[in-house]
């Protein structure tokens, strides 16, 4: 499966078990499933309420659920996801911050 066919399939299951999400519903389902993965990285770090192994499969999961999740804000907002991210990675690749540490990374021209 390619990334666009997963996001049509994230888009209609999303669909039948949220049909009445909005676009901004589902961009605030982003800052709850950041969350999740937030605290599963806290809480591996501090050592509590599990284990090391556990909170990393926790993290795991986690990042999954964010990516579903941004499939379908792509969904919801009508453009594809894989387009999109291509397009910032060429941006973003020509930044070096370690030549450019203060300013936005990016070469001067």
């Amino acid at each position: 499966m390619n990334l666009p066919e997963l996001q049509q399939e994230v888009d209609a299951w999303a669909s039948r078990n949220f049909p009445t999400d909005t676009r901004e519903t589902v961009v605030l389902g982003l800052a709850e499933e950041t969350g999740e993965l937030c605290r599963a990285a806290l809480k591996r770090f501090q050592g509590i309420r599990g284990t090391q192994d556990e909170w990393y499969e926790e993290v795991r999961k986690e990042a999954g659920d964010i990516f579903l999740k941004l499939l379908h804000i792509a969904s919801t907002w009508d453009f594809d996801l894989e387009e999109a991210v291509l397009e910032r990675w060429e941006t973003i690749k020509q930044r070096d911050f370690v030549k450019d540490p203060k300013g936005h990374g990016l070469p001067s021209n």
